[in-house]
């Protein structure tokens, strides 16, 4: 019958290819996940005599994702792909040109409304590099051998010489490719390209769990990123072209905490460079983070009272219970006793219901989330005796500039590390270390610009010196 069924689904929407000439092209709408604005595309084209789909996130990848089982019946679509998680419901409005709906996603329903274009929108980025490349690329695997995987990268290299300098780059946190692809954006293929060009190696990789990289993404914790990242420096010490007591890191955001967990341990490390990474202890700045990203969008401060109020109960929660086996359940009935003690315009604030609650203990009994929550950076920055560059955006709302630095000059001072390390604010930098105007997390992809030129110079001219 499976097989009767898909012939005949073929059949029919062979039959309405030419009747569905109106929907060929693009169709684009804006969804707000969270307070990001995506924009996302369907684009219907014909195929083999068949009108194909496909869709794009087109601020998060240029990729776009087939969704080979999409049917129409009269003027409803639908659509999906399992493999992220995506369902499609819509209605064509073949007179007024729209198509009106619902995509679903992880259990969340985002309202489309989408219109036509004449072509896929690009994203200008004038720093990213283009090829021809001066300078060799090798595809690499990376063995883990203490996680049993490997992880997909890739080696840039100067053409000639011998016992070369490298660096390893290291993610911020999310689900992000080797080029660190943010709204488009390559930080990571800047760098490289431009640090290569001065002469050194540079390796990048798929976090893992992410495009040619093994491992379980959604499992892993910073401890397991950790490990990815030794397994990245073992991995350049055993490259015949390197110099293994030449190695140093550069971490962006989440890959700024772990550079110095891994120097702390590894003194051979050359150097570091902590591109916006937090050092305040992980309920901290979460905390804080959350603040800044409430008052990006122009909320009252009583509603952010409220919200840091059971956010600080959770952590609290976290902290205390977070190894229990059924620690769901228990921060759920923890969050139930709480919030009946809180006031009726507490309740309000919160929305408070069963899927708020749900929705708080999703987002706070991960791995990911446990262990950051307790993570303690400084006791890490403390013990590494190697050279620390540290970036900090000035405007930037997910890791507070000036606490961060402060505490980051604290740390260097205990570890007797201050004279050869440097601490730097950018002013008017955001999380990226782009130059912002609004510096809010929604204007990330529509900047240009993919980081400030002052901050690559620095960041070269420093890694020169060492």
């Amino acid at each position: 019958m499976k097989k009767i069924s898909l012939t005949f689904i073929c059949a029919f929407l062979f039959l309405l290819s030419n009747a569905q000439s109106g929907l060929s092209g693009f169709w684009i709408d804006t969804v707000s996940v969270g307070v990001v604005p995506l924009r996302l595309v369907l684009h219907f084209y014909e195929k083999d005599t068949l009108l194909a789909l496909d869709f794009y996130s087109i601020d998060q990848t240029k990729q776009p994702i087939p969704l080979k089982g999409w049917v129409r019946d009269k003027d409803s679509i639908f659509a999906k792909e399992k493999r992220v998680m995506i369902d499609f419901s819509l209605h064509y409005d073949s007179i007024n040109q729209r198509m009106s709906g619902i995509m679903k996603q992880r259990g969340t329903e985002f309202p489309l409304m989408l219109k036509p274009i004449n072509s896929l929108p690009v994203s200008l980025r004038p720093q990213t590099p283009k090829a021809p490349f001066p300078y060799k690329i090798e595809e690499v695997s990376i063995p883990n051998k203490k996680a049993k995987i490997t992880l997909g990268g890739t080696l840039t290299l100067p053409e000639k010489g011998e016992n070369l300098k490298a660096i390893v780059l290291l993610h911020g946190s999310g689900p992000h490719d080797r080029d660190e692809t943010i709204f488009d954006h390559k930080l990571f293929l800047i760098l490289a390209d431009s640090l290569t060009k001065q002469g050194y190696a540079v390796l990048r990789y798929d976090k893992r769990g992410i495009k040619k990289s093994q491992g379980n993404h959604a499992k892993a914790t910073i401890s397991d990123f950790y490990d990815d990242a030794c397994a990245a420096i073992e991995f350049l010490r055993n490259h015949k072209r390197i110099d293994k007591n030449s190695i140093g890191i550069i971490g962006h955001s989440e890959g700024g905490i772990i550079a110095p967990m891994v120097a702390a341990k590894d003194k051979k490390i050359a150097f570091i460079a902590s591109l916006v990474g937090s050092v305040q202890p992980g309920n901290e700045l979460l905390l804080a983070q959350c603040k800044l990203l409430l008052q990006s969008q122009g909320v009252g401060e009583d509603t952010i009272a409220v919200d840091n109020k059971i956010r600080a109960f959770i952590f609290d929660e976290v902290l205390k219970n977070g190894n229990a086996k059924d620690f769901a359940n228990k921060l759920s009935e923890a969050l139930e006793r709480y919030v009946s003690n809180l006031s009726e315009r507490e309740k309000e604030i919160l929305s408070w219901n069963s899927v708020t609650k749900a929705s708080l203990v999703m987002a706070h009994a991960t791995p990911y989330m446990k262990y950051f929550i307790a993570l303690q950076p400084e006791k890490y920055i403390t013990k590494v005796k190697s050279p620390v560059l540290a970036i900090f955006g000035g405007k930037d709302i997910q890791v507070p500039a000036l606490e961060n630095a402060g505490i980051m000059r604290r740390c260097l001072q205990k570890a007797g590390n201050e004279h050869h390390s440097r601490v730097e604010i950018i002013e008017g930098a955001n999380h990226l270390l782009q130059k912002c105007n609004q510096c809010t997390i929604a204007e990330y992809g529509q900047i240009e610009e993919t980081i400030m030129p002052e901050v690559l110079e620095l960041i070269f001219s420093w890694v020169k010196e060492r």
